[in-house]
């Protein structure tokens, strides 16, 4: 179970680095096509609908062992895509309410500087909040202008305007350029990987 990496035997959350053999997985929600699009009633409903199945063995111990933990988990700064398959199991468990307390929680405890905040806009944008979204992504941009989440999640989010200007749409690229300019290797929310940035922007040039 890949949260052994950063919570000790005793529950004590460990900082870590992302480990290079540990599995990558993509999210429940998939934005590699089109994920500039805003998101319409029926997507909100269904990231917070549980499935009529039971969730995977796997999300469930997921599910348990955050919940035991709190907020220490996201405290220790867990990498990408460890916070990948931590949101996958809230998603499949339709338990995402529950996973934005968590991440406003620790957001409040870290600082104005969290290096999770850029996640809970994203969290609220797929929840509909946009307004809240849009305020915690410009907060994380100002305390940490060189932080690649930061940039991605506030192109993502100018981007779902359905009526965007040309202009706004630049800034989007501007925003996914810098995301790939400060980690080549991104990862981002939602399974978005960088050759995910690159299609998108490559679309968005030739609009």
């Amino acid at each position: 179970m890949f949260l052994s990496l950063f919570l000790g035997s005793a529950g004590a959350p460990l900082a870590c680095a992302p480990d290079a053999s540990a599995p990558r997985q993509a999210n429940a929600i998939d934005l590699s096509s089109g994920f500039a699009r805003p998101m319409d009633s029926d997507a909100v409903r269904a990231a917070v609908t549980p499935p009529t199945d039971a969730a995977p063995q796997q999300a469930q111990q997921v599910l348990a062992l955050v919940r035991d933990q709190g907020v220490r988990v996201f405290l220790a700064e867990p990498p990408p895509e460890y916070l990948n398959e931590i949101e996958l199991s809230f998603f499949a468990a339709g338990a995402v309410l529950e996973l934005a307390d968590l991440y406003l929680e620790a957001v409040e405890v870290a600082g104005e500087a969290s290096p999770l905040r850029p996640r809970l806009a994203w969290l609220y944008q797929r929840l509909g909040l946009s307004a809240e979204a849009l305020a915690h992504s410009e907060r994380a941009l100002r305390a940490r202008p060189d932080d690649a989440q930061a940039h991605f999640v506030h192109g993502f989010l100018l981007g779902q305007d359905p009526d965007a200007s040309d202009e706004t749409l630049a800034r989007v690229a501007t925003h996914f350029e810098r995301a790939l300019a400060l980690d080549a290797g991104f990862v981002g929310p939602g399974g978005v990987d960088a050759a995910t940035l690159r299609r998108e922007l490559r679309a968005l040039r030739q609009r």
